[in-house]
């Protein structure tokens, strides 16, 4: 019966492996999204109608983690003084339906 069970010893091991892999596929999960901030942003500022469109696009092309996190804060921040002074994009977020 002794062969069938396993020591505290190996239990806390694999318990500890187990923990690893999940903590390791949790940092990696974020850098798998399909979520884009920067994307969403340049999206609201051209839908919009914000003249400066096409250099956003540019700026914001290809952005790294640390943009992305920028991008997030700007994004909410610019809908919020848009909430602020009574306005909206009719546009951004449209289903069309």
């Amino acid at each position: 019966m002794s062969n069938t069970t396993r020591s505290s010893a190996s239990i806390g091991v694999f318990s500890t492996l187990g923990t690893l892999v999940v903590g390791f596929a949790l940092m990696l999960a974020p850098g798998c999204s399909n979520e884009d901030p920067c994307q969403d942003y340049v999206d609201y500022i051209c839908d919009c109608g914000d003249p400066s469109c096409e250099s956003q696009r540019n700026t914001y092309e290809d952005a790294d983690s640390k943009l992305q996190d920028q991008c997030e804060n700007d994004l909410q921040d610019l809908k919020d003084a848009d909430k602020d002074a009574g306005e909206e994009c009719a546009s951004f977020g449209d289903t069309g339906a």
